[in-house]
């Protein structure tokens, strides 16, 4: 939440983990229509980023995030995306891309440390996306992993035939993706 609580994000709803009254409960405190009943408990540096409106890097230089790993998420779904960068944000460079055609544009020329791409996206397909990385010799040693809501048996062989090197299913959980991000950073 600490994290969470930096990006002006207020309140977190897992899915199944509340009732419909619990829910309610708590889009009436976000509109102000019910009196907050806990407090976020946030650092002193995260309160003042809450109180200035934060800009998400799109594509920073690296010289202005120098010894950070840069992680290239591409992703369609805005609110996949917010996720994932509240989560990876602190840590790491983030590159955003909402389309394959822009990752890969992004994948060619910035040539991230790893690439956290969603297997379902317009203009290319993350298949494609991740078969145009592996046929460039610049960026064919770029850890991908898939990122997906395809969860079915056989899906992760799938993406792992089609050039991926790991799979990570959606729901996004902060703690497995961190975890699967520190484990092939550190290849």
């Amino acid at each position: 939440m600490r994290r969470l609580g930096a990006n002006n994000i207020q309140q977190l709803v897992h899915k199944g983990d509340v009732d419909g009254e619990g829910l309610l409960l708590k889009i009436r405190q976000m509109l102000g229509l019910e009196p907050q009943i806990t407090k976020l408990d946030v650092s002193e540096e995260a309160q003042e980023t809450t109180q200035r409106p934060v800009k998400p890097d799109k594509i920073a230089p690296a010289k202005e995030k120098k010894g950070k790993f840069s992680v290239l998420v591409v992703e369609d779904n805005p609110d996949n995306m917010v996720t994932v960068r509240a989560i990876l944000q602190n840590e790491y460079r983030v590159l955003e891309a909402a389309d394959g055609k822009e990752g890969l544009k992004i994948a060619l020329t910035e040539r991230p440390d790893l690439v956290l791409l969603d297997m379902s996206l317009p203009e290319m397909d993350g298949h494609t996306v991740v078969q145009e990385i592996r046929e460039d010799a610049s960026t064919r040693h770029i850890p991908v992993i898939a990122l997906t809501a395809h969860a079915m048996k056989g899906d992760r062989e799938k993406f792992i035939e089609a050039g991926c090197d790991d799979y990570i299913s959606k729901p996004i959980e902060a703690e497995h993706i961190l975890r699967k991000l520190e484990e092939w950073l550190k290849r």
